[in-house]
């Protein structure tokens, strides 16, 4: 795109807006939601003022830079998954479904959909995961988990509220909390348990989440938040120093440990500073956007696009190390 942009003259944030669709090409489906556009402008425009700043230093210091722009979507994996509800007789509520928390904060995500579902605290909810014994799924990765999971987590609640005693649904005074949760207790046998499935999205339309990516400053710009910083970060990584370096004749990685494995670390990082573009999605009933891996796409590209219009460097090839450089800035010297 930016050498197309090249090419044509033309800057690289306007050919991304000229060509910009809400119409998934491969699908010829719509998109549910796409802020693509939304993302590129208002990263432009954090990216201006970071660049007036910095040209006040680089007048001090002499030094040039130049910035690159990337844009990026993550398509939504939404995958099957089924779950239970049960409200107990002390009026609890306890969800069962058998994906995992992979330490992606399943736990918390789905704990929430239900507590507002059922209209309950969220320390009257109990959330229990990775057992094959309870309601299958099809796990957590990919970005699908929370949203696949939190769909039928919500289905499931609504039959349960839908399931409750006639009445129980109203108020009795005015706290938030509705009559059935300060009645008197069911007995253990008046327990109300309620399963339902989610199959994924309906065929009419197409998902995924948008980025816009600056670099330097390290910016970016998402139409959600989850993970960002950690995903600029390993952009950045892979960018200019990460590489699997193998042996072809003895089949063997040169770098087996991350002590021979130049990962991205404080010390060599500037500030990175995702700004979020905050916009409703329509994708599902629990309007949730996986967005695991969001946070790298584009970053890396950016970066190489900084790194050319600062030297006239072309990288086509991860990572833009010192040698990928030296051919171009020598025949800048010459």
């Amino acid at each position: 795109m930016d050498e197309l942009a090249e090419t044509l003259g033309v800057d690289p944030i306007e050919l991304r807006l000229r060509n910009d669709t809400q119409i998934e090409p491969e699908l010829n489906k719509p998109f549910s939601s796409r802020h693509l556009a939304e993302c590129l402008r208002e990263g432009a425009s954090a990216s201006a003022g970071e660049t007036r700043r910095e040209a006040c230093e680089r007048s001090r210091r002499a030094v040039a830079r130049r910035h690159g722009v990337a844009s990026a979507i993550r398509g939504d994996l939404l995958k099957h998954a089924s779950a239970r509800a049960r409200l107990e007789s002390d009026g609890r509520l306890i969800v069962e479904l058998a994906m995992t928390d992979i330490g992606t904060g399943s736990y918390t995500i789905l704990t929430q959909v239900a507590a507002e579902t059922m209209e309950l605290p969220v320390d009257r909810v109990t959330v229990r995961l990775g057992d094959t014994n309870f309601p299958p799924t099809d796990g957590s990765g990919g970005s699908w988990g929370a949203a696949t999971s939190g769909a039928a987590v919500l289905a499931a609640c609504r039959k349960l509220k839908a399931a409750l005693p006639s009445g129980s649904g109203k108020r009795r005074d005015r706290s938030p909390r509705p009559s059935w949760t300060t009645a008197t207790p069911m007995t253990p046998s008046a327990r109300i348990s309620r399963k339902s499935a989610w199959i994924g999205i309906p065929a009419r339309s197409a998902c995924g989440a948008c980025s816009a990516c600056f670099a330097p400053p390290h910016s970016q710009c998402q139409d959600a938040r989850s993970q960002m910083i950690g995903g600029m970060i390993w952009g950045i990584g892979a960018a200019l120093m990460e590489g699997n370096h193998v042996d072809l004749a003895l089949r063997l990685v040169h770098q087996p440990d991350l002590a021979s494995y130049h990962v991205a670390v404080n010390a060599m990082l500037a500030q990175s500073t995702p700004c979020f573009s905050r916009r409703p999605t329509r994708m599902q009933p629990a309007r949730q956007q996986g967005l695991g891996e969001l946070g790298i796409c584009g970053a890396g590209a950016a970066i190489i696009n900084a790194i050319h219009n600062a030297t006239g460097a072309r990288i086509r090839e991860f990572p833009a190390t010192l040698d990928k450089l030296l051919p171009t800035l020598e025949a800048l010297e010459d």
